[in-house]
């Protein structure tokens, strides 16, 4: 056993209902994959060996939840493993077959929490997709991860394999998380604008666009974000574009909710240091935006913007960090029984996460040229739709994940072009 039992976060027990309301639905669960196309002389071979003797992925790999009742879950580690976390494909693959076999390959929730897979496809692209479940990481552990996988000189390394145990006494986080539960109830609401009932039948996977901005395009945009307002948070400026977009495409069904909800990640990992590789650091904003908000985007900034600083002061994040560790005792269906209070079940009308400067930027994985890299997110239901929002070499991107049943494909080109129009308007314009 190379690590003793070591208590799952809050976030992570939160990640895990996540997975199982996923499943329960026929989703593939809450599996994140980052997909790197490699260069046609990559030896998928070699990288398949280089991989299956990584101690960071056979470490990863024996990573099994364990659980018990009213007791709070510990990772331990199985045996090894009879099985590989690497999966490589003998035959290239039609591009149906590669989006059916790989980009929607199931990672079992019991057995293994991670998954690789390394495939040629028929154009003669060469794919490594590394799938996650997002229990085992944040979106900082998932680089940490990737460049363990890279095995380059200049890799990021962690300072713990897991992260460290938070401390606060128990009546201490029963006082925060009874705050957070009114705060939870005050914000919620069960007329939030939402995209699909929550009973609607899932009979197809998630569909995904990339909303590419040049350089030029992304400086016009970071511009515009500080006119609006945005000049202390440009994440509130895209967001904003996004509620308007998707207020847009409401419109069009010929519906006008009152407002919106929308959950926003906090990483609460220490600033400046790379810290440990497995287990969510994560906690919320939640932003609650009227329909009398959205008549611009400078207004709808304001009110963004207005709500963050309120729970900053309020320390909402802290106190949400600490309703979850208390709900760790508690088993999951009466954690989402609970949770679904605030919301009547709808959960948010859409996921959004910034993750802000991609940094360290892998070039070369296990010897190969890394020609493009796409972060792909899990995409529950309800919402149905889940939004990254990522910048790397001054560029900036976003990939839009929606279920058929939630956006038609002319709904999801609206929103594109809604969101561009946007965020790429003239500067002068009102």
């Amino acid at each position: 056993m190379g690590h003793p039992p070591h208590f799952l976060s809050g976030s992570d027990y939160f990640h895990l209902l996540l997975d199982k309301q996923m499943r329960q639905r026929g989703l593939p669960g809450n599996i994140s994959r980052i997909h790197l196309q490699l260069a046609q002389s990559a030896n998928l071979q070699s990288i398949a060996a280089q991989l299956r003797a990584n101690a960071t992925l056979t470490q990863v790999y024996r990573l099994r939840i364990h659980q018990q009742l009213f007791r709070i879950p510990q990772w331990i580690e199985a045996d090894s493993p009879l099985t590989s976390a690497v999966v490589l494909h003998p035959k290239q693959l039609s591009p149906e077959a590669f989006e059916r076999e790989v980009m929607q390959a199931i990672v079992p929730e019991r057995e293994q929490l991670v998954r690789i897979d390394l495939a040629q496809t028929t154009d003669g692209a060469h794919h490594a997709v590394v799938a996650m479940h997002h229990v085992l990481f944040d979106h900082k552990g998932m680089q940490l991860f990737l460049s363990a996988l890279a095995q380059t000189n200049d890799a990021e390394s962690p300072t713990s394999f897991f992260a460290p145990s938070a401390t606060p006494s128990t009546w201490t986080d029963l006082a925060q998380a009874f705050r957070a539960t009114l705060f939870a109830f005050r914000s919620g609401g069960w007329k939030l604008a939402s995209l699909i009932h929550r009973n609607t039948p899932l009979n197809s996977p998630a569909h995904y666009l990339t909303i590419p901005l040049t350089e030029a395009e992304t400086t016009h945009a970071d511009t515009l974000a500080m006119q609006c307002g945005g000049a202390s948070g440009r994440s509130a400026f895209y967001l904003a574009a996004l509620l308007l977009a998707v207020r847009h495409v409401f419109a069009q069904r010929n519906e006008f909710p009152s407002y919106y909800w929308v959950p926003v990640p906090h990483d609460m990992r220490k600033k400046g240091a790379n810290g440990h590789l497995v287990g969510n650091a994560l906690s919320f904003f939640y932003f609650k935006v009227f329909d009398h908000q959205l008549t611009s985007i400078a207004d709808a900034v304001a009110a963004i913007q207005q709500q963050m600083m309120q729970q900053v002061r309020q320390k909402q994040p802290w106190k949400l960090e600490a309703l979850l560790r208390v709900f760790r005792r508690v088993p999951l269906p009466l954690m989402e029984a609970m949770m679904h209070l605030s919301s009547g079940g709808k959960v948010s009308t859409f996921a959004f996460s910034d993750l802000g400067e991609q940094r360290h930027t892998i070039r070369h994985f296990c010897g190969a040229e890394v020609l493009q890299i796409a972060h792909i997110p899990p995409v529950p239901c309800p919402p149905g739709l889940s939004v990254v929002l990522a910048r790397q070499n001054g560029h900036l991107h976003l990939i839009l994940g929606s279920l058929p049943q939630v956006l038609t494909s002319e709904e999801v080109a609206l929103l594109h072009k809604h969101f561009k129009s946007l965020v790429l308007r003239d500067l002068n314009s009102k």
